[in-house]
């Protein structure tokens, strides 16, 4: 009588949990598809010659729209040349054209306006004014040397509690 009484208690939950999972509608089980899009603004100098960033603005998000695109990953800040938005952070620099001209904001507030989401994509340890003035931040080889894999790059140390500081800091000023 056990065995019985076991074996349907076992039957009744499995029914339950099968009637539950077959009630849901697919809009309740979909995960949320993304479609991305990179958009580096120091394409523009060649796609956009001379167009001001409210324009170079608008054709990139329209295009954007017209494929589908839901989210641009937007570089926010240049590893080589510097931010794509004003800023004075401590040990920061500004792109001279677009950066100064604020394209990062803009893209986001067209993008936004158009329902495109953003997300910022910015360096995680690769500067190379921070690495010019601190070489106490540089990744090292294990002899102690700069480790420098390209000449384009300025690694900085993720162990180092000072640049974690910074880092934070600049993060900070982005989303101010």
């Amino acid at each position: 009588m056990n065995k019985k009484k076991y074996s349907f208690s076992l039957t009744a939950i499995l029914f339950s949990m099968l009637t539950f999972l077959s009630v849901q509608t697919p809009a309740q089980t979909a995960t949320p598809v993304i479609k991305g899009l990179r958009v580096d603004p120091s394409y523009f100098y060649g796609s956009h010659p001379g167009q001001t960033v409210t324009s170079v603005a608008n054709d990139i998000v329209s295009k954007a729209k017209s494929t589908g695109t839901n989210t641009l990953f937007l570089y926010a800040y240049n590893s080589v040349y510097g931010a794509w938005y004003p800023t004075t952070y401590a040990q920061s620099a500004v792109e001279g054209g677009y950066g100064k001209a604020n394209i990062f904001k803009e893209i986001t507030t067209v993008a936004k306006n158009n329902g495109i989401k953003v997300v910022a994509v910015v360096p995680v340890n690769n500067f190379r004014t921070v690495w010019t003035n601190n070489p106490a931040w540089r990744v090292r080889t294990k002899a102690g040397a700069d480790y420098k894999p390209f000449a384009d790059v300025y690694l900085l140390s993720a162990h180092n509690q000072d640049y974690k500081n910074w880092l934070k800091g600049l993060y900070q000023d982005l989303l101010a």
